[in-house]
């Protein structure tokens, strides 16, 4: 059964704070998915807590394709925080799920109020809903004496135990024996539940296995005497069932299953079916992994080559950007998995868990091969590799920063192949990759080729631009590493200044943390390129995608490099530019070499110039090259 975790914002939460640290070991130590925020996603079951916050959060739900919508009312519905009207919030569910929730009170208040409603009859869970618990139970010792034990009372009632807590806490508790009675008894199961995440020991009258359904229990079959003997032998019944039903890892997993309805066997195949890879008798599997980045880079690039691939292989994706979802566009599955920084954990401890989510990844998905592209081969992706034995390929792009000391390249080792994509302003590269051999060096890649870039008219129809005037794009990148907030307010002032006809439009990536618009025409889409010809000339960042990117559509730019990056060369790539007449470099943007740049590109003269320097150098699109070498790795290993 694979879980994660969908982060639901509200205005009531205002202020943004780490995670719980309880969430945070539950997602680095037990393989929880953590979504994306706004990421679509198809799951069997939707579990929603705090029914009084639902309202806020409805749009983010409709991104989600659930089988089973649970909702979990452990609020009353005039609580003073977060008061709701059951029978609204199920409305707005099934019209934004297109699914009849099934409602779960945590106790018989709660489910006394929504029992009385007429429109939730039939789809109110039969018992009170038990959290689910990962809380390792405190370990017996081996051998004991059950008449030294603490037993509190044969057939005891549920009081017994509720008024044992302290000794409870003490794990001084070691068994309970509940009274034949116990299932008429109000919230039963919670208190079983209790007592079980406290370390005490739980023995059921017979009568209850028909209303309770959990591994790891024990019944009592009329003969209490042997149950209590068995259970102090070192090596008795009790112990053993206990340790092959380990509540970690199996009764409170399967406990959840059987309540939410979904099967809680790991899948073994890229669609979650238990079933083998030639049964299947599909295309080989590529995984891709990408890093993190603060621009979309990485994520690109590998799903330009995944494109190329398509036809002879099937792509997945697994990446630590949150811009991953985009790759669904193209009909390519995604797993995200957390970056350190988003997950405030140390490296090492990270690094484990990126182990976890990559062994699970390489089981669930069975590549042939991982391709990861990335600056940094992480310590937890190698060792995952290495245990697995797959395939892998390091896509390496160059225009390192000179002072990038090149002990990264040894990382080189783990990798049965390397690729490095190329650069248009390669001649200016004087970073540490350009020292080493070995790498299989392709043309520069790009999302979409030449030809999948729309005409003029298509575009801004696409867009909903103005179809006449003069348009100039302002893309500085995601923003994520420098503020561009006053260098992108400047271009937008000083190219409306250039008359009525001309119009900025900003854009918003998909990764971007600060979402300001300084004009009334945005746009975000992806990808970008595919609009280029809406546009008459661009102010662009010189990272990896974007300088490709236009050159390959030729549209005129204004190029402001990235200072603050920490390993991509973008001043090496902007001095390229300038020099080259591919665009305007300012690498360093004033107010008057901004009003300067952007009167020059109002030049027809000046902007058609730098579109014939574009198609002079622009060659055949790297992806291409990059998948067949893929390829070949795969045929000469199957």
């Amino acid at each position: 059964m694979q879980v994660a975790i969908y982060p639901m914002r509200t205005s009531r939460f205002r202020r943004s704070t780490p995670w719980n640290e309880k969430i945070l070991d539950v997602v680095t130590s037990h393989r929880i998915h953590v979504l994306a925020p706004d990421e679509p996603a198809t799951t069997q079951s939707l579990v929603l807590r705090q029914p009084g916050l639902i309202p806020e959060t409805i749009r983010m739900q409709s991104l989600i394709n659930a089988h089973r919508v649970h909702v979990v009312a452990n609020q009353s519905q005039d609580n003073p925080v977060s008061p709701y009207r059951a029978e609204d919030v199920d409305q707005l569910l099934q019209r934004a799920t297109g699914v009849a929730p099934i409602w779960h009170p945590i106790d018989t208040t709660i489910r006394s109020e929504v029992e009385s409603l007429t429109t939730l009859e039939g789809r109110v869970f039969d018992y009170n809903w038990l959290d689910y618990s990962i809380r390792q139970v405190p370990p017996h010792d081996s051998a004991v004496d059950w008449l030294g034990m603490t037993v509190l009372g044969f057939r005891s009632e549920l009081e017994d135990l509720a008024s044992a807590s302290a000794a409870r806490q003490e794990s001084s508790v070691r068994l309970w024996v509940a009274s034949p009675d116990i299932t008429t008894q109000p919230d039963w199961e919670t208190v079983i539940l209790g007592a079980l995440q406290n370390g005490t020991d739980v023995v059921l009258p017979s009568s209850a296995a028909d209303r309770i359904h959990w591994d790891g229990l024990t019944f009592d079959d009329g003969n209490l005497a042997k149950v209590l003997q068995d259970y102090g032998k070192p090596d008795g019944a009790f112990e053993k069932s206990k340790e092959v039903a380990t509540l970690r890892d199996s009764f409170y997993r399967t406990a959840l299953a059987r309540r939410l309805g979904v099967s809680a066997k790991p899948a073994t195949s890229a669609d979650g079916a238990d079933v083998s890879r030639d049964e299947l008798a599909r295309r080989p599997v590529v995984m891709f992994m990408t890093s993190n980045g603060a621009g979309m880079g990485h994520l690109t690039r590998e799903l330009g080559i995944a494109r190329a691939i398509a036809d002879r292989a099937e792509p997945v994706f697994v990446s630590l950007s949150q811009g991953v979802p985009v790759v669904s566009q193209f009909g390519f599955s995604y797993e995200y998995v957390p970056f350190r920084s988003a997950l405030r954990n140390p490296p090492g401890e990270w690094n484990d868990y990126c182990d976890e989510r990559i062994s699970r990844a390489i089981e669930t998905h069975q590549p042939e091969v991982v391709v990861f592209d990335g600056v940094w081969p992480y310590g937890g992706l190698v060792r995952a590799i290495r245990r697995a034995g797959v395939r892998s390929v390091w896509v390496r792009r160059g225009m390192w920063k000179p002072h990038i000391t090149p002990e990264q390249l040894e990382k080189a080792h783990p990798f049965d192949l390397v690729i490095e994509p190329g650069d248009y302003a390669a001649e200016k590269d004087r970073g540490a990759t350009t020292k080493v051999d070995g790498a299989v060096k392709v043309a520069p890649i790009t999302v979409i080729s030449k030809n999948e870039i729309l005409g003029r008219d298509e575009a801004r129809a696409e867009l909903e631009l103005p179809a006449h005037g003069r348009l100039a794009l302002v893309t500085l990148g995601a923003g994520n590493i420098n503020d561009i907030a006053d260098v992108q307010r400047t271009f937008v002032s000083e190219i409306e200044a250039l008359g009525p006809e001309w119009k900025a439009v900003t854009t918003s990536a998909p990764i971007s943390e600060k979402q300001g618009r300084d004009t009334g025409f945005s746009v975000s889409v992806f990808p970008l390129a595919r609009y280029a010809n809406a546009f008459d000339f661009a102010v662009s960042a010189t990272g990896y995608n974007s300088f490709h990117e236009w050159i390959t559509a030729g549209l005129p730019t204004i190029w402001v490099p990235n200072q603050h990056t920490i390993t991509d060369d973008q001043a090496a790539r902007g001095e390229f530019a300038g020099e080259s007449g591919l665009g305007i470099t300012l690498q360093d943007p004033t107010e008057l070499a901004i009003r300067e740049s952007v009167l020059a590109m109002s030049s027809s003269h000046v902007r058609s110039s730098m579109s014939e320097r574009a198609d002079d150098i622009v060659v055949r699109n790297g992806s291409h090259t990059a998948a067949d070498a893929i390829v070949e790795l795969l045929r000469r290993y199957r």
